[in-house]
């Protein structure tokens, strides 16, 4: 048996082939990506904003769509007012429209905002800046494990194969 598309033959030892290797270890190392491209993207962003503090002047629907004027049920997105360095009031809209959201107007919370494109604010906690981080952080390790043992399933299929031809 020389090989084949799933195996292949190196000195007498059966190996996995390339084709099974990028099979095996592609979801993981696309995670692997999608988490640190998330991750810096936060970060960047963060580091490069201020950090304030805004009052909720206003709780406004997201729209599933604007035209007909069909609002998302449970969506909403707070208006907040905030005095940026050059000492501006400013109004701006979450980036990020949640139902978990239970500000009241007048409520004042800890914000990011960006001060090269104001308008664009943050929440400042941990878990609003990086949560599509974790989950692609969460399917990376997944995806790892299960790649992990899959690869010692097959590796095991080749030695299987090895033992078979020697006796």
């Amino acid at each position: 048996m020389a090989g084949g598309l799933f195996f292949r033959k190196v000195g007498a030892k059966t190996r996995p082939s390339w084709f099974v290797k990028v099979l095996v270890w592609t979801l993981p190392a696309l995670f692997i990506l999608t988490t640190i491209t998330l991750a810096y993207g936060t970060w960047s962003w963060t580091s490069g904003a201020v950090k304030t503090t805004g009052t909720v002047v206003s709780i406004e629907p997201v729209y599933e769509d604007r035209e007909a004027g069909t609002v998302l049920e449970g969506y909403y997105l707070p208006r907040f007012s905030y005095v940026n360095s050059d000492g501006e009031t400013v109004e701006a809209l979450l980036s990020v429209a949640g139902e978990a959201f239970d500000f009241e107007i007048g409520s004042e919370h800890p914000i990011y905002y960006d001060p090269v494109a104001g308008g664009n604010v943050r929440l400042t906690s941990f878990i609003y800046n990086y949560t599509f981080a974790l989950a692609a952080a969460v399917m990376a390790a997944m995806s790892t494990l299960i790649a992990f043992f899959l690869w010692v399933w097959i590796k095991s299929i080749g030695q299987k194969r090895d033992e078979k031809e020697q006796s």
